[in-house]
């Protein structure tokens, strides 16, 4: 962070919004969330899995987040993008990994196989 703005190797992402984002996992598969400074909150549920994600990025509207491998992955089209914050539900039955530098993590619901949060100074 610089002075309220999430810095990524050098460049200044000022720009933010949450992003919808399509997913179909299978319960039991793996999911796996990580953001730096940002919040998480997920809460488990057995139908269609719904989120969101806190976007920064260089350029106003640019950038999307997909699923892959398990991971959520955010594309730039015309630059810099990052992902520090989650909203929204999962698979109940996902092996779930969440990790936090310093956000909050808040899980509601999960009975997955494996479940691994982290949080460096987060709640």
């Amino acid at each position: 962070m610089d002075d309220g703005v999430v810095r990524v190797d050098g460049v200044r992402l000022r720009h933010e919004r949450w992003v919808s984002v399509a997913h179909s996992a299978a319960q039991g598969a793996p999911f796996e969330v990580d953001v730096a400074t940002g919040p998480v909150e997920l809460h488990g549920v057995e139908g269609p899995v719904e989120f969101e994600v806190l976007l920064h990025s260089r350029h106003e509207g640019d950038g999307h987040v997909q699923v892959e491998d398990g991971r959520l992955v955010a594309h730039g089209d015309r630059g810099a993008v990052f992902i520090n914050g989650v909203r929204g539900c999962a698979p109940r039955g996902a092996a779930l990994r969440v990790g936090s530098g310093t956000g909050w993590v808040e899980l509601h619901d999960f009975a997955g196989p494996t479940l691994t949060v982290g949080s460096g100074t987060g709640r």
